[in-house]
């Protein structure tokens, strides 16, 4: 009889560590390599062709980079929804982190629509040919401008979802131990 109240003891709190260690450590994954062209306005003048195609695989590796990264991150929801619970049973409702995972799920939804227009831009590869060399300059200047701009703010919508879920938990838990209603 000891070992099995043991147990039920040791488990919530195992689960409910492996639940809040995963929400801690998700903010600090990188959402992308870093980007060496984070001037908008890259002078194009003296930029060779070689410069624009590696620009363009840059491109490609943050964009599969980051589609690692949305897959995690989509990945919370049901660890975050488990924590939710498992706080429920222990403190009674808890709205504001049900409303706050619901807000996260729309956010993310809203940054994997900006992440899949800029896997269309890159996609398209207009400016260059089958094996990645520019055939048309400008089109090719456009292309890398306008994918990289699409990825930086699909980074951003993530990051601030990440963000708001992180100081929602942190709000509640602080109104929970400051016994604040």
């Amino acid at each position: 009889m000891k070992i099995n109240s043991l147990f039920k003891k040791v488990i919530p709190v195992i689960t409910t560590l492996l639940v809040v260690a995963t929400f801690f450590f998700t903010p600090t994954t990188k959402v992308y390599a870093s980007d060496p062209y984070l001037d908008k306005n890259i002078p194009t003048s003296g930029m060779t062709d070689k410069d624009i195609e590696y620009m363009n695989q840059h491109e490609i590796a943050w964009m599969l980079s980051q589609n690692t990264v949305f897959r995690k991150a989509g990945a919370l929801e049901p660890s975050f929804q488990s924590l939710i619970n498992l706080e429920v049973k222990r403190h009674g409702q808890a709205p504001v982190l049900d409303i706050a995972l619901g807000t996260y799920d729309t956010s993310l939804i809203a940054a994997q629509k900006v992440q899949v227009e800029a896997a269309t831009v890159i996609g398209k590869q207009w400016g260059f040919d089958a094996q990645g060399h520019v055939r048309n300059r400008e089109a090719a200047l456009q292309t890398v401008t306008n994918g990289r701009e699409s990825l930086r703010n699909a980074r951003f919508q993530l990051l601030e979802a990440i963000r708001k879920l992180h100081r929602s938990y942190a709000a509640w838990h602080n109104m929970l131990i400051n016994h604040i209603k």
